[in-house]
């Protein structure tokens, strides 16, 4: 069955409107075309008004290009303060596993859990369980009396969401579904062999870099490089290099320690988690007479395995 998709994307720099044809597992790209933005920041909707126009001149170039009018889109929303969390939940089945029932645990995995100011965007399955029976990627068609998911769920703020809906709408378009950014980016490139990986997606954007969290195949963070450095990173490196020589090296305040001490170059560790990195720096200038100072940050592959042992 062929059918057509159109998905517009809301950048700083610019806005992005594809429609492709998906026709025998292939997807064959029929426009694309981008327009400078306007009324957009970060992703964020600063002036409605402009945000609609620059939305409508893209969609009348569009149409132009199509020879149709379109009417209905997939929306790639701003993931700011996006939240992320392992959900599980359980319904009785006591048949066939189908659609609705699938739809139904995982609404069930997040009943309850969503913040006040936040809207839920989506469920992802991380695995379905068939009474107590684990790795069960695909559970429909499947006999079972209860049915239990593991998944995570994705969240954003409601003003995030709205404001672009309002603007989507006010365009005269029809929202026919919802995705993030660091969704996108991965199923552009994803393959089996990703699918059984752990990694990252990075994306330079015009004023941000995001940083996507990918766990065989699932997203669990997805992030800005920024707020990444500032929830993650528990652990950096100061190293100093000295006017004079260093000849001496006195003891350290707790949650610092000495990983390597010449006299030519110190380097500490600091635990972000019990002393805050200027209150560390503070205490180095005032022992060591320093002609440079840098900070190190942990690499983004102990950065990644931290996350994933905690996800």
């Amino acid at each position: 069955m062929r059918k057509i998709y159109t998905s517009i994307d809301l950048g700083s720099d610019t806005v992005k409107m594809v429609t492709a044809e998906h026709y025998k597992d292939k997807i064959n790209v029929l426009a694309a075309k981008s327009i400078k933005s306007k009324g957009i920041r970060k992703g964020l909707i600063t002036d409605p008004n402009l945000a609609v126009n620059t939305i409508k001149d893209l969609l009348k170039e569009m149409n132009e290009e199509l020879g149709i009018e379109l009417k209905k889109v997939i929306v790639n929303i701003p993931d700011y303060n996006i939240e992320f969390m392992y959900v599980t939940g359980e319904i009785e089945v006591n048949g066939i596993i189908d659609t609705i029932s699938i739809n139904r645990v995982l609404k069930e995995a997040a009943y309850n859990k969503i913040q006040e100011d936040y809207e839920l965007i989506t469920v992802i399955p991380l695995d379905f369980v068939i009474d107590g029976k684990e790795d069960n990627p695909y559970p429909a068609e499947k006999e079972c009396q209860k049915l239990e998911v593991k998944g995570i769920m994705i969240t954003v703020p409601k003003k995030n969401l709205y404001s672009v809906i309002s603007v989507i709408e006010g365009a005269g378009l029809e929202i026919a579904d919802i995705t993030i950014s660091g969704l996108s980016d991965y199923y552009e490139v994803r393959n089996e062999d990703l699918d059984n990986k752990i990694g990252a997606i990075i994306n330079i954007g015009h004023e941000t870099t995001k940083v996507s969290i990918i766990n065989h195949g699932k997203i669990i963070i997805d992030t800005s490089t920024k707020e990444l450095l500032n929830n993650y990173v528990k652990n950096k490196n100061i190293i100093i290099t000295p006017n004079v020589e260093f000849t001496t090296f006195p003891e350290l305040s707790n949650g610092m320690n000495y990983i390597k001490k010449e006299k030519n170059q110190i380097v500490v560790g600091v635990d972000t988690e019990i002393i805050h990195t200027q209150k560390a720096l503070q205490e180095l200038i005032k022992n060591f007479d320093i002609d440079d100072i840098n900070i190190d940050n942990e690499s983004l592959e102990s950065i990644i395995r931290s996350i994933y042992e905690k996800n």
